[in-house]
Order: structure tokens, then C-alpha cells, then sequence
């Protein structure tokens, strides 16, 4: 779903426009944040793997860095290129639309860098899907009322810059 019909990465076109926005108007090229849910987390993880040294930090959301959308293999040292990239990962023990293995495959090789990385649990209590639970906790303290923040989350983000 990142590889349009012609067989590129539909993620370069992500870069052409955040280029030309910085062209046209006055953007920090240093405090460009990326994030993203379900299919825009896997974009988010794509985003930073294809250029590492692009945003001031990612969160990538009930995503993946592995599957069909990526064309090379996901191995463990694969990940460092990834080590200076600040990033803060979500997911949902028990989500099956996108598992959080490769989330966590990625959190083993670089919590050392400073990866950090929360997962969620699905309690039958929330009326809510276990997909959908990670976006729910990383954007609002306690998952359920969207006027409330998770002011951590921010602070983190906005003291990142490239």
C-alpha cells in the first residue's frame, strides 16, 4: 500500500511536498515531526527507514516496520540505521490487524539508543477495538476522552530536533 502501481515508493512524494512547503514558507527543517496510525504507522516506520535523517523524531502508531509495502529483509542489525532517529513507538499487545512484532523486534535493537516504546493491554472494559487502543493511549492519558492529552507524549516530541 506504500508502492503505487508503477512499483514506487509512494512515500517519496511525502518528501517532494514537506520540500516544497519549506521552500514556500518558513518551516524549521529541524523540528519536522512525523506521525501515523494502522496503515499511517507502517508509513511512518517506512518514512524513517527510507531517510533516517529527515524528521527531528517519529511516532509511529499500531504500525510495523515489516511486511509486503518494504522490499528488503528486516533484520535485527538492520535496525541501527535507525539509531539516531528519535522515535517513540505504540501498539496493542493484542492487536491481529498489525501485530506489534516488528515494533518490538525494533525496540530490542535500539532501546539503547533511546527508542522508546509503549504497549498497550486490552481490557474487555474499553469499548474499544484492540486496534485501535494504541492510538487512543498514546494521544490521550487514559485511552478514553479525547479532550484530555498525554502531555508526555508531547513534551518528549517537541524537545526532539534534528
Amino acid at each position: 500500500f506504500w508502492i503505487n502501481q508503477d512499483g514506487e515508493n509512494a512515500i517519496l512524494h511525502v518528501y517532494q511536498i514537506i520540500d516544497e512547503l519549506a521552500r514556500r514558507y518558513s518551516i524549521d527543517r529541524n523540528r519536522i515531526y512525523l506521525t501515523g496510525n494502522s496503515m499511517g504507522g507502517c508509513g511512518t516506520w517506512g518514512a524513517i527507514w527510507h531517510r533516517p535523517d529527515y524528521f527531528a523524531a517519529a511516532i509511529p502508531v499500531a504500525g510495523t516496520v515489516s511486511g509486503k509495502q518494504y522490499t528488503e529483509p528486516r533484520i535485527e542489525s538492520d535496525f541501527l540505521k535507525l539509531k539516531d532517529t528519535p522515535i517513540w513507538a505504540w501498539n496493542c499487545a493484542e492487536d491481529t490487524v498489525i501485530t506489534p512484532d516488528g515494533a518490538r523486534a525494533a525496540y530490542q535493537v535500539l532501546k539503547e539508543h533511546g527508542m522508546r516504546y509503549s504497549e498497550v493491554t486490552h481490557t474487555q472494559e474499553l469499548k474499544t477495538n484492540p486496534h485501535g487502543l494504541s492510538r487512543a493511549k498514546a494521544f490521550t492519558p487514559n485511552g478514553l476522552f479525547p479532550n484530555e492529552t498525554n502531555w508526555e507524549l508531547y513534551d518528549w516530541l517537541f524537545s526532539q530536533t534534528r
